[in-house]
């Protein structure tokens, strides 16, 4: 074999195949295939069962669902992430992709030179997947990577849903590990709309998704509990300071952050603490213009939308306002679970039931 190599690379730049030469390959090919215990006919790596069982006929475009994270050290090894996603865009046509952002830390914990990137994409090629595979070669040591081809099973599926990261919504995690299209997701989020406008019991939109699309019940309950996963208590950081930062309240004295925020007026987080202390010990007025304050400097800041939500819910019983507090922080962290759980919340004191039962 190293002598037929070498040949090959002598004659590459200007010498033609001949019959001789390919009888020649085709024999040496028989042989390692043989010493391999692979028959004549299969692909060199897999077994004649596997090609029987999960066929992949040429030239026919499918769309395969992939989820890539890139390990911190990834760009200290030299490596482009975004390299080998415009490389995909070779193989076929990159029908969607999302990046992860549940990794990447709060500005001020970044590290410039570690990576926190992650994607879930959809890819539509005529590769196989030995081919997409070989788009990561470079960095396979350096990321965690799920590839899910058309006519997966659902034990793969639920491999997928357990390794991706957290998410607050059923219909997303479905989507994302490529269980349903969003178009499908949306179908049935009308249907379950449909069903309680017309004075039904709203049925729960994992049952609609399973008769609706087909999608196994196996799938629909791992989602579930990775959604669980996520709306634990303490499952973040995020979790704990989006309401208020309980554990830390009892440290915090109000001459210091007053002190600070005369010194510095625009200092949001010290504003933000002082909300925090006034909310908790029942002065809701002072807490209200404080968030407020809060968010002249910082207007899509989560914590302190998500904060004013409650305040207005539980203080001042203005469920209108309440909602338009809550729809904001959800629109600022749409990954939030707290603030998919507060406006889930306010939605239901409003009757809303519906909407709600979507989010929480």
């Amino acid at each position: 074999c190293t002598d037929e190599i070498r040949v090959l690379v002598g004659e590459a730049p200007d010498a033609p195949e001949t019959d001789a030469d390919r009888a020649r390959r085709a024999v040496l090919v028989s042989r390692l295939q043989a010493a391999c215990g692979e028959s004549a006919t299969a692909e060199p790596g897999r077994t004649p069962t596997a090609d029987a069982t999960r066929a992949e006929p040429e030239g026919l475009v499918r769309q395969w669902h992939l989820q890539v994270r890139f390990g911190p050290d990834t760009f200290r090894n030299g490596l482009d992430p975004l390299a080998v996603l415009s490389y995909l865009g070779n193989l076929g046509t990159v029908a969607r992709i999302a990046c992860e952002q549940d990794a990447v830390p709060p500005l001020d914990a970044i590290d410039p030179e570690s990576c926190h990137l992650g994607f879930a994409l959809e890819l539509q090629t005529d590769a196989r997947r030995e081919v997409i595979e070989a788009a990561f070669s470079f960095v396979r040591e350096d990321c965690a990577l799920t590839i899910l081809e058309p006519g997966a099973t659902p034990d793969e599926i639920v491999r997928a849903i357990d390794a991706m990261p957290e998410r607050d919504r059923l219909g997303d995690i479905l989507v994302e590990v490529g269980a349903i299209s969003r178009a499908q997701l949306q179908q049935a989020l009308r249907a379950q709309q449909q069903a309680a406008g017309g004075g039904e019991p709203a049925a729960r939109l994992g049952e609609i998704l399973q008769a609706s699309s087909g999608v196994d019940p196996k799938v629909v309950e791992a989602a579930l509990a990775r959604q669980q996963r996520t709306r634990e208590p303490g499952a973040g950081e995020d979790a704990r300071f989006i309401r208020v930062q309980a554990g830390r309240l009892d440290a915090i004295t109000l001459a210091p952050l007053q002190a600070a925020v005369q010194r510095q007026p625009r200092d949001a987080t010290a504003w933000m603490l002082l909300a925090v202390v006034a909310h908790e010990h029942g002065d809701f007025a002072t807490a209200r213009e404080t968030y407020e304050r809060v968010l002249a400097l910082r207007p899509h800041f989560g914590p302190a939308l998500n904060n004013l939500a409650h305040l207005h819910a539980e203080a001042f019983q203005d469920l209108d306002r309440a909602l338009e507090f809550a729809q904001r922080a959800r629109h600022s962290s749409p990954n939030e679970p707290q603030a998919a759980d507060t406006l889930g919340w306010i939605l239901c004191l409003r009757g809303q039931y519906t909407w709600a039962r979507s989010l929480l």
